[in-house]
């Protein structure tokens, strides 16, 4: 039998997850991986730095860990034998007046925050009329709803956007998520984070997990692909993809390397239309659509720093915000103290270095840096400096790209897309993304024992690929289909225009 040749260009989450369903079946499919980093794992990385002098140890960039809930993630490091450690996740928000954690007792909040109780209880109300109505909120970014409901600006900047920020990771794009994730994140039986308190808000040290050495876990996973595809899957790292025509890719020097019958695309969308020879209309529109915004990560050993922007407890905390309550077009800003989240630095910390607290501040949106706090950084103290480029969840891509994804999925059947970008920026719908992609080609769904993970995985195949896992559709989703296909036209009148 003549096997599916496939290309996988991006070895970050989805791509590795895509590559080691496919390389499952050695018979059906030859697979090829290609990476413009060293390494795999994306923005999944880990360093070796010097935290003390003479003090050495290794730290996880860009990705700490997730919700228990993040089944498919789990269940795929346990297919290389790594288990993430359990946390009980401990947040300070705010400063001063403006102080409050979701661990400590209500009382020891700020006053202001106190005297937000009733509003508290109020909000709780909205939400579930929000969650009663998702399909027409999913479109209403929480500005709007903000305004709505007439909440007050102390709650909204000292609370509900550092806790939206905490959640997505949106930053200084918060006012613009929409309002109905923030009542999933409360309300639904499986996805949700936290249990709503409508005295304080939050009242729990959430179950969340950190994740081991990443950089062990991605190599993992290319050893484990080449070994059970019996050496057929080939990674090429630092191989940057210069064009893609039709199936035809051409690498670093422009030179045609070879053909395939499938193409995964597992990168950002913005590599998407600069090396795809020939973007169509509906790709120019529903991934051009998607907004992006160059971050900063400092890496530091700052303590005068932190406790100028944020209250810091600090054997217990592990997650900061930072919001200026007088100003809500300020930037957000966010930090952790990797020394009380990360397992390896937890152990190193117990048992050798009591006063090591490694922090990680993340500074968002270039555009807006004259705004960051970046120069009251100590420069002696920081350890390592690293920008990222990330996509926003702002409420066009919940419009414009996340149920339109579908008609991009199936316009040419020898291409597939794959990446967070496709739902939300979450290390969950990264890896989901790859296992469809690869279900799409032939490799059945790994995790079919485990309901919570069966369940994401089918949420995520009706949102991106309109049908089930067997394929089939109902007649829901065709009517959604031929009903959202009104919308794609409209994207694309728009796109065109502009």
């Amino acid at each position: 039998m003549k096997k599916t040749k496939v290309c996988i260009i991006g070895a970050g989450v989805s791509g590795m997850s895509a590559a080691w369903s496919l390389s499952r079946y050695p018979d059906k499919f030859d697979v090829t991986v290609y990476e413009k980093k060293s390494q795999a794992g994306g923005v999944a990385t880990t360093e070796h730095v010097e935290v003390m002098p003479g003090v050495f140890c290794d730290i996880n960039d860009g990705v700490q860990g997730g919700s228990s809930s993040y089944r498919n993630t789990i269940l795929l490091h346990r297919e290389v034998n790594f288990d993430p450690s359990p946390v009980h996740m401990r947040v300070s928000f705010g400063q001063n007046s403006h102080a409050w954690t979701n661990y400590l007792p209500s009382d020891t909040n700020g006053i202001e925050i106190q005297q937000l109780e009733s509003e508290i209880g109020r909000f709780g109300r909205y939400l579930k009329l929000i969650s009663w109505f998702e399909p027409i909120f999913i479109f209403i970014p929480i500005w709007l709803t903000v305004r709505l409901f007439c909440l007050s600006s102390c709650f909204t900047n000292a609370m509900l956007y550092p806790l939206t920020a905490l959640f997505f990771g949106t930053g200084n794009q918060t006012k613009n998520v929409s309002s109905a994730l923030i009542a999933r994140i409360f309300f639904d039986p499986d996805l949700k984070l936290f249990d709503y308190n409508s005295k304080c808000f939050l009242s729990s040290q959430v179950d969340m997990f950190a994740f081991d050495k990443l950089s062990n876990i991605y190599q993992s996973l290319v050893d484990k692909c080449i070994h059970i595809s019996h050496n057929q899957t080939k990674f090429y790292f630092n191989q940057t993809i210069k064009k893609v025509s039709l199936t035809n890719v051409y690498t670093n020097s422009n030179q045609f390397n070879n053909s395939f019958d499938v193409i995964i695309f597992a990168c950002d969308a913005e590599t998407i239309l600069k090396i795809n020879e020939k973007s169509t209309r509906y790709q120019q529109a529903i991934l051009g659509n998607i907004r992006y915004y160059d971050d900063v990560t400092y890496t530091h050993i700052d303590l005068n720093y932190m406790n100028t922007y944020y209250t810091v407890h600090l054997d217990f905390d592990q997650y900061f915000i930072y919001t200026n309550i007088n100003d809500s077009h300020q930037p957000l800003e966010m930090s952790f103290n990797l020394s009380n989240y990360q397992p390896h630095l937890i152990g190193l910390k117990r048992e050798k270095y009591p006063n090591l607290n490694i922090f990680q501040t993340i500074f968002l949106n270039k555009f807006e840096s004259k705004k960051w706090t970046i120069e009251k950084l100590d420069k002696n103290k920081i350890i390592l400096e690293r920008w990222w480029r990330q996509f926003a969840h702002v409420w066009q891509h919940f419009l414009f790209t996340v149920p339109l994804i579908r008609f991009i999925q199936e316009e040419n059947s020898n291409i597939l897309y794959a990446g967070a970008y496709t739902m939300f920026n979450t290390h969950e719908i990264a890896c989901i993304s790859g296992l469809a992609a690869a279900h799409e080609l032939g490799a059945t769904y790994p995790f079919e024992k485990d309901p919570l993970a069966v369940k994401q995985f089918d949420l995520y195949m009706n949102f991106v690929y309109g049908k089930y896992r067997n394929g089939k559709r109902t007649f829901v989703q065709r009517l959604t289909t031929c009903l959202l296909t009104v919308l794609l036209w409209f994207a694309v009148l728009i796109r065109k225009r502009l």
